[in-house]
């Protein structure tokens, strides 16, 4: 009865807990390793800076805060893992030159 009438509502996930612990190296390696393919979009050195910030940055102990960074590094996944996509099923390469 009264659980269909509550209004719709979205459910937290540890997305940061998990990138900053037991995801820690694959966010980096998926971002900043040798088969990244966000190198071809961003400066050198952009994402490595940007996880790095992101793992030790003091904001995660302010929800709000971290909710933003937490949503800017799970944006650069999914663009990597959309470039990533891209080149292995489609063969398009897309970069930028520097």
């Amino acid at each position: 009865g009264s659980i269909f009438k509550m209004p719709k509502r979205g459910f937290p996930t540890p997305l940061s807990a998990w990138l900053r612990g037991p995801l820690s190296a694959w966010l980096r390696e998926r971002l900043c390793g040798p088969q990244s393919r966000l190198t071809r979009i961003f400066a050198a050195g952009y994402a490595q800076r940007a996880v790095e910030a992101y793992l030790g940055s003091w904001r995660r102990h302010v929800r709000p805060l971290d909710e933003i960074a937490t949503h800017r590094i799970w944006m650069l996944l999914c663009l990597e893992s959309w470039l990533r996509q891209t080149e292995e099923h489609y063969g398009i390469v897309l970069s930028i030159d520097q």
